[in-house]
């Protein structure tokens, strides 16, 4: 395998995730300037909820990144159970 090869077949397998990545991102930034419009107590809640949101978020995909490998090693032996 080539190095353009590996560097290929690595970015088709991470732009899906940069994708989700930018997506959880930009959906922060539209709720801050949709609830920015009502006015600055709303947009404070607005703050304090995404940060909790974010947490949650950060560990659930902590949760999915654990568990990709663990499913690619049972695949990969054919052990599906």
């Amino acid at each position: 395998m080539t190095l353009k090869t590996h560097f290929n077949e690595t970015i088709s397998l991470a732009t899906p995730v940069v994708i989700g990545q930018v997506g959880i991102t930009m959906m922060g930034v539209v709720d801050s300037a949709m609830v920015g419009r009502v006015g600055d107590a709303p947009l404070a809640a607005a703050s304090i909820s995404q940060g909790f949101f974010f947490i949650i978020t950060v560990i659930g995909l902590g949760i999915v990144y654990a568990i990709t490998p663990l499913v690619a090693i049972a695949v990969g032996s054919a052990d599906h159970e």
